[in-house]
């Protein structure tokens, strides 16, 4: 559906991707087309569900900057796995902390399962 979408973009000379703008484009819309919302903005749905009735917890903000080819090679590997840059650098930062604290304590409940038993 991607591939297609691509191609006749650039059959019909809409507009011209180089590499980079292609795969920015591929990771945006495989979030759209695997999320679990509709793609349709908030407020021209017919019936927008409030964010308070939400299942996403709270998260924070967070600047980063990175150097450019870092940048790149991780849209490139959350494309690869679905998910957006900013998905793929906080499953990073989970992974490294769950393997950290795991490391740090036997046995001990960590990130995701700790958020799961709070929640639940």
């Amino acid at each position: 559906m991607v591939e297609l979408a691509l191609q006749k973009l650039s059959d019909k000379n809409v507009v011209t991707l180089d590499e980079d703008r292609k795969a920015a484009m591929v990771s945006n819309l495989l979030v759209v087309l695997c999320s679990e919302s509709s793609g349709v903005p908030r407020h021209q749905r017919r019936h927008a569900v409030p964010l308070s009735l939400t299942a996403m917890p709270e998260r924070k903000s967070l600047l980063l900057r990175i150097r450019p080819e870092l940048w790149e090679e991780l849209n490139r590997w959350a494309a690869e796995e679905l998910r957006s840059v900013n998905g793929q650098i906080e499953f990073l930062l989970q992974r490294a902390s769950d393997e950290r604290m795991g490391s740090a304590t036997s046995g001990a409940t960590t990130g995701r399962r700790r958020a799961a038993e709070e929640s639940g």
